[in-house]
């Protein structure tokens, strides 16, 4: 009809469909078209780098704890070495109260005989131990009570789940004979 060609008329057949032009005479769908594909293959591309650089990373960590883990392995060669040319001898006590009781533990040597100074120490030490041993009874009978007032706890909130009407009625006369609460 006239008025269909003054709007622009019918669509062609989709056959026959021709690239619909701008005013300068460019395929505008092409052009998108042809953006979207570089915008795809561009992020491909940068996924892959981003890949890439993870991957080198890996490789650059495996590098330092390899190398990390070749030193140790040195230094532990080394000191196997070291030890093994100054004897056992070469090195210290622990602490010197350890250093004075040496012959005295396995009862080679009698503390009558033993220095001024070396009885002195043992005898701190022997005093730090009993101090310690003292210390550690207190904690165990703490720790004892403190394990009796819990099962009194438990006791007492077991006697309120199996009789609910017993934590209620304690203070209005509806109780069943449950146990008031343990104290602290």
């Amino acid at each position: 009809t006239p008025h269909e060609k003054k709007r622009g008329g019918a669509a062609p057949p989709a056959a026959m469909a021709e690239p619909e032009l701008d005013m300068d005479g460019i395929d505008d769908e092409a052009v998108e078209a042809a953006i979207a594909e570089l915008a795809a293959a561009d992020n491909a591309a940068v996924k892959e780098e981003e890949q890439v650089v993870k991957e080198e990373k890996k490789d650059e960590e495996a590098v330092r704890v390899a190398k990390r883990r070749r030193g140790q392995k040195e230094e532990e060669d080394e000191e196997k070495k070291r030890t093994q040319q100054l004897g056992t001898d070469a090195f210290p006590a622990a602490d010197p109260i350890d250093e004075l009781l040496v012959g005295v533990a396995d009862g080679t040597e009698e503390k009558d005989n033993l220095p001024a100074e070396r009885a002195a120490l043992i005898d701190s030490a022997l005093k730090r131990q009993r101090e310690m041993q003292k210390r550690l009874e207190e904690q165990v009978e703490l720790q004892r009570q403190l394990q009796l007032t819990i099962e009194e706890h438990g006791t007492y909130l077991k006697s309120l789940i199996s009789n609910p009407s017993a934590g209620a009625g304690a203070g209005g006369g509806g109780g069943g004979g449950a146990a008031s609460p343990p104290d602290p």
